[in-house]
């Protein structure tokens, strides 16, 4: 606060104090925006999905994350009694939010099955390729590192291999807020309640009536539909998956109640400890 203006510190703590902040940390494909839509029908909720990402792109702004980022998610949403985000904070930011924020601030992750999330990815990647929104120049490191054999260096294959990478993130991320499967939230009313009540830290009220309504509410934003869910993958990709995909993700995937694929070498040493950009 001491770097704010007078303006801007009137702003937050006297015209539009933010009220109780949450971050739903995810890497996408995994139910966020149906999750979005559903907190920001909660009457006590103000919820976006991702805004940083929609004013870079729409706007042209300048990139910004946690706190900040937060802080005007939060003056927005004052009139709410908690406000936050889905999909847009990066989880490397959330132990200077809490640390800042305390009791005033709430976490949680969301993880799908990795297989069915990295199709849907791969369907993502498929629409929106062309326009080279991602930034994915630290893979030409995983590359030589892992010496990983691909068919070519177009950044469509890259792409995939960011794909794979981002299987990776549960490491980190299990260790930072308490982990939810999407599969749960979109099916269970008892598993989307306690969501709520962690994000918001019970101070938002939630009904099952309120939960059984949105598990109601039609799919959105779905890219798996562009392709197979049983498209099986190729020679390479299986080597890639393979190389890439640490033990200890396999492990941690296992404990939350997930199959490790028959395919994949657990007993296989990656040969880079970390991949996660």
């Amino acid at each position: 606060m001491s770097e704010r203006s007078k303006f801007q510190r009137a702003i937050l703590e006297e015209h539009y104090p933010p009220p109780h902040l949450f971050a739903v940390v995810s890497w996408g494909c995994a139910a966020t925006s149906w999750l979005g839509k559903v907190l920001n029908s909660h009457p006590e909720i103000y919820c976006v999905h991702a805004g940083n990402f929609f004013w870079r792109c729409l706007a042209n702004a300048p990139a910004i994350d946690g706190l900040e980022y937060l802080q005007v998610i939060g003056s927005q949403g004052s009139t709410a009694t908690a406000a936050g985000d889905v999909h847009g904070v990066s989880r490397h930011t959330i132990k200077e939010i809490s640390d800042e924020l305390a009791e005033g601030f709430g976490a949680a992750i969301v993880i799908r099955e990795p297989l069915p999330r990295l199709l849907s990815q791969m369907a993502l990647f498929d629409k929106l390729a062309k326009f080279r929104i991602w930034e994915i120049e630290y893979i030409d490191h995983v590359i030589r590192e892992l010496d990983l054999d691909l068919p070519d260096e177009t950044y469509e294959t890259k792409l995939f291999v960011h794909g794979v990478v981002m299987l990776n993130a549960i490491i980190e991320e299990c260790e930072i807020a308490d982990v939810f499967r999407s599969e749960d939230l979109t099916s269970s009313a008892t598993h989307l309640v306690d969501f709520v009540n962690k994000i918001t830290r019970s101070k938002v009220e939630t009904t099952h009536a309120w939960a059984e309504a949105c598990l109601r509410m039609r799919k959105v934003n779905v890219h798996q539909g562009r392709l197979s869910k049983t498209i099986p993958f190729q020679d390479w990709q299986l080597k890639i998956i393979n190389n890439v995909v640490l033990p200890e993700s396999w492990r941690l995937y296992e404990e939350y109640g997930y199959q490790t694929p028959e395919f994949v070498r657990t007993e296989c040493s990656s040969g880079l400890q970390s991949a996660l950009p």
